[in-house]
Formats: structure tokens, C-alpha cells, sequence
């Protein structure tokens, strides 16, 4: 029994529906990879505004508790408030450091807001806080609080919009690749 020849219009069509499948798997694994690059991009950013979150509400605590200190009527003790000074030093450091990390993940809007509370926050400390009168403190605190929460409510505000934008904006080859 002699084998029949395939003819030229069964090769051909087996080469389109071969050509057709490569295709389709080329742009689903691009569509998978895709998806996948969004959301390890939100993750890394949602982890990078939590951190910025919190050293602020960390601040902010730091700030009621000298409050409620002052309002006790506790005497000024040296020791007491450089602790606490030292601990909002210490949350914008982690803050500043934030930022500087913050510029491969956050926002421009996000590392400059960063950048200007960080600034204004150790512009409004006095120069030797030890020789600062009481009451000029109170006035600082309740400055420093209005910035704080100032900066609270619009770095969230900019981390929801940028979150938000990662998830809708369709993902580049370059972004792919490791390049903004």
C-alpha cells in the first residue's frame, strides 16, 4: 500500500494553526508576565507607603505623649523629654532613609512630600531644645502635630491614587525589564 503525499495546502495549514498557536502562547505569557510585573510593583509600593505610614503615626505618638505630658503638669525633666526627642529624631531619620529608598518604588509626589515634612519637621525644632521655654514647646507641639497629620492624610492620599494607578496602567517592556 503506497502512503499518500501530503499535499501543499495541508502543510500550509498546519503551518498556520502551528504559527497561530506560537502566537497566541507568545501574548498570553506576555499578558501572564504582565499582570504579574503589576503586582509585585504593588506590593513593593503598598509595602514602601505602610512603612512611611507608620513612622509617621509613630511621630504623631510621640507628639500626643509629650502633649499629655505638658498638660499633666509633670515637671519638664531633662532626661524624659531628650528620650522622646530623640525618638522623633529618630522616626525622620528612618523617614529620610525611607525616601531615599522611596525613589525606586513611591511617586515623585510621594518622595517630595516626604522630602518637605522632613525639612519643615527639623526646621520647626529649636536649635538647643533644652533651652527652650515651656510654653514655646507647647506652641511647637501643637505645630508639629498639625504638620504630622498634614502629611498623614495626604501621603495616604497620594499612596491611594499611585496604588490605584499601578493596577490600571498597562505594563511597558521596559518596565519589564527593570527600567522606569
Amino acid at each position: 500500500m503506497a502512503v499518500p503525499e501530503p499535499s501543499l495546502d495541508v502543510t500550509l495549514d498546519l503551518l498556520r494553526l502551528g504559527s497561530v498557536g506560537i502566537v497566541s502562547s507568545v501574548f498570553t505569557t506576555w499578558l501572564g508576565f504582565a499582570k504579574y510585573v503589576r503586582e509585585r510593583r504593588w506590593e513593593h509600593m503598598r509595602e514602601a507607603y505602610a512603612s512611611v505610614v507608620e513612622e509617621t503615626w509613630k511621630v504623631l505618638d510621640m507628639l500626643a505623649s509629650m502633649r499629655h505630658w505638658d498638660e499633666k503638669g509633670d515637671t519638664f525633666d531633662g532626661a524624659t523629654f531628650q528620650r522622646k526627642l530623640a525618638g522623633m529624631m529618630a522616626g525622620l531619620e528612618h523617614l529620610r532613609k525611607l525616601r531615599a529608598i522611596g525613589e525606586f518604588t513611591l511617586s515623585r509626589d510621594a518622595v517630595r512630600a516626604i522630602g518637605e515634612f522632613v525639612d519643615s519637621f527639623r526646621a520647626a525644632i529649636p536649635e538647643d531644645p533644652e533651652r527652650t521655654e515651656r510654653a514655646q514647646w507647647r506652641s511647637i507641639g501643637n505645630d508639629l502635630q498639625i504638620l504630622a497629620a498634614s502629611f498623614s492624610a495626604s501621603i495616604i492620599a497620594i499612596g491611594q491614587r499611585d496604588l490605584e494607578s499601578v493596577m490600571t496602567r498597562p505594563v511597558m517592556f521596559r518596565q519589564i525589564l527593570g527600567r522606569r
